[in-house]
């Protein structure tokens, strides 16, 4: 990050830039193979700051994280309805099917590190620190029963504000910026913004607010209502599901964007089941885990119908980091599979640590969602 962002972040939140040395970024375990720390996204206000504290247990005598009967997608995806809460809902929901393991499954377990993810600053100085970023300035309130603050810029003839930041300071430090200039028609627009200005101004706003990328990491798209810019916190080339996104609309004018405000503390490694044994998780409870929206749209999802349990076959998976959260509404990462099927798809993402390293919730804890249960 250029100095300047490094001035600008410190007077909106008043934290000094920490200098990521090896003493500070180190593995949580002697035993472990060297990690690559520099392909990790920063996440902080200057910087990332990964932190080890675990103990170097494969399997540990106490489960580590008691897992939480809500939802597991990141609260940008949520409030900005990017299709992953449907994905989990729908796994939830889901009606009966038999999953079967592909013999192209590995039987072989693996191992996989667990980050717990911590909100940097509160949610005034996230909402000011995003505000600064979208450039602009208003009249900030704050809740510090739920620590959610919003800034509002100035109001229409309805008083209705034309620009506003909502952020949290739980979770994973969340925020959204909404502008009121989008006029909404059903003519497709062209947004007059070419791909190489998208991506430069996003990289900007992306580390104004905590994420250090490349302009190779961000994904531009366009459809019938304008385009947009994301990208992904990664850690070891792996993504989070944590994204950082800005929209433009047809007039060329950036009308929303959202990221977030946390840093990464290592808490150790941890053994993880085979592929093979993580497809009967699919439909066992408490197992999902929200992962980056780029495996829905990378493995597809077909739509298939039956009238009583359906056999799908699981034949690709792959090792990603999963968001989980905790009891108290805390945020982690946890290695989970992406599991697939050639015949329909993306199938789900499931925890992939062995029983032990989590503790289930019950499933009387989950407050039912709506009465209408998945055909897909």
């Amino acid at each position: 990050m250029e100095d300047k962002n490094l001035d600008r972040l410190n007077k909106a939140t008043q934290i000094q830039p920490h200098e990521l040395s090896e003493a500070i970024i180190t593995d949580a375990t002697a035993k472990a193979p060297a990690r690559n720390w520099a392909a990790i996204s920063s996440v902080a206000a200057a910087a990332v700051l990964v932190t080890a504290l675990g103990v170097g247990q494969l399997t540990p005598k106490a489960p580590l994280i008691q897992l939480s009967a809500g939802t597991t997608q990141p609260e940008s995806s949520l409030k900005m309805g990017t299709g992953a809460e449907g994905a989990t809902k729908d796994m939830m929901m889901r009606a009966p099917i038999e999953y079967q393991a592909s013999n192209a499954l590995s039987s072989n377990g693996t191992n996989g590190h667990v980050y717990e993810l911590k909100v940097v600053g509160d949610a005034r100085s996230i909402a000011r620190r995003a505000a600064e970023a979208m450039n602009f300035s208003g009249t900030e309130s704050y809740q510090a029963e739920w620590d959610s603050a919003v800034i509002e810029g100035k109001k229409d003839e309805n008083g209705y504000p034309l620009e506003s930041v909502n952020a949290s300071g739980t979770g994973t430090g969340s925020w959204s910026y909404w502008s009121g200039s989008t006029v909404f028609s059903d003519e497709k627009v062209v947004v007059p913004v070419s791909n190489a200005s998208a991506t430069e101004q996003a990289l900007e706003i992306f580390s104004a607010t905590g994420l250090e990328v490349s302009a190779s990491d961000v994904r531009v798209s366009r459809d019938d209502y304008g385009m947009s810019a994301s990208a992904d916190l990664k850690i070891d080339g792996m993504q989070t599901g944590l994204v950082w996104s800005v929209h433009w609309n047809g007039e060329g004018e950036i009308d929303s964007a959202w990221g977030h405000s946390v840093e990464l503390v290592d808490r150790g490694e941890f053994s993880n089941v085979s592929p093979v044994a993580a497809v009967e998780r699919l439909s066992k409870f408490g197992y999902w885990s929200g992962v980056s929206e780029t495996f829905y749209t990378q493995v597809g999802s077909k739509v298939y119908s039956f009238e009583s349990a359906e056999a799908v076959n699981i034949d690709g998976s792959e090792l990603t980091n999963g968001l989980v959260y905790d009891a108290k509404g805390n945020a982690w990462l946890v290695p989970s599979y992406v599991l697939s099927s050639k015949d329909y798809g993306f199938q789900g993402s499931v925890i992939a640590l062995v029983d032990g390293v989590i503790e289930l919730p019950k499933e009387s804890e989950v407050m039912p969602m709506d009465s209408e249960v998945s055909t897909r």
